[in-house]
């Protein structure tokens, strides 16, 4: 199982497009503003994380209004990469300030994945902890 996340989060890092990876410090909910967000906090050990970019993909694929932030916890490459096979609306980047991070979002390291819907206002209306299905974000994206 550590291997599988290993390689997958080799591929993320090195088959992705450089400009489809993004570094930053830290994160906040209100870097979001002005756009409806789903974010999603995952790292290379989190035993739970494999699952959850599948499922981004799908669900961006239908939402193209929504943007989707896949955020990597630590240290990231974004070199060159061999092919496109992400939406547009969906981005994956990495942040250093992890604890500062998840607690701005409401969550810890040993929460991950941990998923939250943003508002356009900047402010967090749906969070959870653990793989979120299609369907659980489709109702965020509804309710909120």
């Amino acid at each position: 199982m550590l291997m599988k996340r290993t390689i997958l989060a080799w591929l993320i890092c090195f088959l992705l497009p450089a400009s489809a990876v993004q570094a930053a410090g830290y994160a906040t909910p209100g870097q979001f503003i002005g756009y409806k967000t789903v974010v999603t906090f995952w790292s290379a050990d989190c035993t739970r994380c494999d699952s959850q970019l599948a499922i981004l993909v799908q669900v961006a694929k239908f939402n193209p209004d929504v943007k989707f932030r896949y955020i990597f916890l630590g240290a990231m490459s974004d070199d060159d990469a061999v092919r496109d096979t992400l939406p547009s609306n969906l981005l994956i980047s990495n942040v250093y300030e992890v604890a500062s991070t998840l607690r701005a979002f409401g969550a810890t390291a040993d929460m991950l994945p941990f998923s939250a819907y943003i508002r356009e206002d900047g402010t967090v209306c749906r969070s959870h902890a653990g793989v979120q299905g299609a369907g659980t974000l489709e109702d965020w994206m509804e309710k909120c």
